[in-house]
């Protein structure tokens, strides 16, 4: 049997509303749930609490008081985040989890111009000294493939797609400062895994360790 991959997303503290209100207050998402779907569905997909596949997840999935999880998951999902009292945080559509060759392979510092060439990477843009665009290869030819690119920098990111290819359905994205974006490919285009959020709107943030990211 196949394994699933681990959700990276969880395996950091989440923050967003604590409580009813809709003002963003920052505070960590403890006793959050997490809703995991079949794809343009309300009908709920497994996920695991072990990469094996032995121990489902209940649904939804309670974040700790600190708003973390530990959670495997495997293919296709809509997810939808809330609060302890079931208030919408946010919510994101065909985040897709595959054990495959699609773990972070390798990282890469940029800060000018940059053409992918290779699938897997954490892509670093440090965009203080001057914005600039990392166009990603094609997206056919490497089904389940990934990049995860954070604007390190200061400045605007823009990432563009190969050709008419397109990147969550827009043929370009702005990543501004602190901003992350995980794309997959379906063999025809780039899928967002990770919501990304305008400048200045209320976001779902979390801390990640490894990088000093905060997304």
């Amino acid at each position: 049997m196949a394994t699933a991959q681990q959700v990276d997303f969880t395996l950091v503290n989440l923050f967003g509303n604590a409580s009813a209100s809709t003002a963003y207050d920052g505070a960590l998402l403890g006793g959050g749930k997490i809703y995991w779907y079949d794809p343009g569905t309300t009908d709920t997909k497994t996920v695991w609490q072990d990469s094996a596949k032995v121990s489902a997840h209940n649904q939804p999935v309670v974040l700790d008081a600190y708003g973390y999880s530990e959670i495997y998951a495997d293919g296709l999902y809509d997810i939808k985040i809330t609060d302890a009292d079931d208030n919408t945080i946010n919510t994101a559509d065909n985040l897709f989890y595959n054990t495959g060759t699609s773990g972070i392979l390798s990282t890469r510092d940029v800060t000018t111009a940059y053409t992918t060439t290779t699938t897997g990477e954490l892509i670093l843009a440090d965009t203080t000294s001057s914005d600039f665009t990392i166009t990603l290869q094609t997206a056919v030819g490497v089904t389940g493939e990934h990049f995860t690119i954070a604007n390190v920098g200061t400045g605007v990111l823009t990432i563009d797609g190969d050709g008419s290819e397109t990147i969550g359905g827009a043929t370009s994205v702005k990543v501004h400062q602190n901003g992350i974006v995980r794309v997959w490919s379906d063999n025809t285009n780039w899928i967002e895994n990770i919501p990304r959020e305008a400048e200045g709107s209320p976001r779902l943030e979390a801390r990640c360790h490894s990088y000093g990211l905060i997304f």
